[in-house]
């Protein structure tokens, strides 16, 4: 068939995309309908069946980001290290301004994100509070000391905004030169993400303070958790134990019902 030969080329071609072949396949079939609604052609009897690729998670554990961050360039410091602290994604890290920050009367602040990525499409929009930890927050006080006259928090030594790309790119030679396995800016979100999890975060939470419209997303950085589900396992095992033992002490199976006669009416 057409269509599986397309698409077939696409994964051998593009093989890097993780979304090589899905994304085309459900373009054409749109279109192809857009065709036959019009007259202008006829539908495929059937399309091909794709399976969208698993996201890999990539992330940097303990050792590994305690290098990376004792090395870090002093033009990218803060905002690498503010990418852990608040998992935030890499263009909302670029463009972040100082109105998105927001202090409650408690004293306490948060990161507002107002625009989902998708809000054009999603059906379940929804603005997006970020707490910050008192160490984000000293980062934020001393970038926009810098920049008094700049709405936006983090620029760099030109004054300019920081690009996603030129940050993957800085980081990723950093990885290579201390010996770590080269990875993008969206690590940090990765490992902000994984972190949460590692500690006992539930997926709602993750899911809230990442953004996340489709709880599916999430459950990259909790299915890898083996710690955690070797636990839960270990925590129904304790439970049936302690249903079975009843506190040790199990019932006489041989306890005789009262056999009386009932007085009879």
């Amino acid at each position: 068939m057409v269509l599986e030969g397309f698409i077939s080329w696409i994964r051998t071609t593009r093989p890097r995309l993780r979304k090589a072949g899905f994304e085309h396949n459900r373009h054409i079939k749109t279109f192809l309908r857009w065709g036959y609604e019009r007259e202008l052609c006829e539908l495929p009897r059937r399309f091909p069946r794709i399976r969208e690729r698993e996201p890999e998670t990539k992330r940097f554990f303990e050792n590994d980001l305690q290098t990376l961050l004792n090395n870090l360039p002093t033009d990218i410091e803060p905002i690498i290290k503010f990418s852990v602290e608040t998992g935030l994604r890499p263009f909302e890290l670029t463009d972040l301004k100082k109105s998105h920050i927001e202090k409650n009367g408690r004293g306490n602040s948060s990161i507002n994100i107002p625009t989902h990525k998708t809000s054009d499409s999603t059906k379940t929009y929804r603005a997006r509070s970020i707490p910050l930890s008192d160490k984000a927050f000293e980062i934020y006080a001393r970038e926009t000391a810098k920049h008094p006259d700049s709405k936006f928090i983090f620029l760099n030594k030109h004054g300019r905004l920081f690009t996603p790309d030129f940050l993957s790119q800085k980081l990723k030679r950093l990885c290579s030169r201390y010996g770590i396995d080269p990875k993008p800016i969206y690590s940090m979100r990765h490992t902000c993400a994984s972190v949460m999890s590692d500690n006992g975060a539930d997926i709602k939470t993750v899911a809230d303070l990442l953004g996340h419209s489709n709880i599916r997303t999430t459950t990259r950085y909790i299915k890898n958790n083996d710690e955690r589900h070797r636990k839960a396992v270990q925590d129904v095992a304790d439970f049936c134990s302690r249903i079975d033992n009843g506190n040790g002490q199990k019932a006489d199976k041989t306890d005789r019902v009262d056999d009386r006669e009932t007085p009879k009416k």
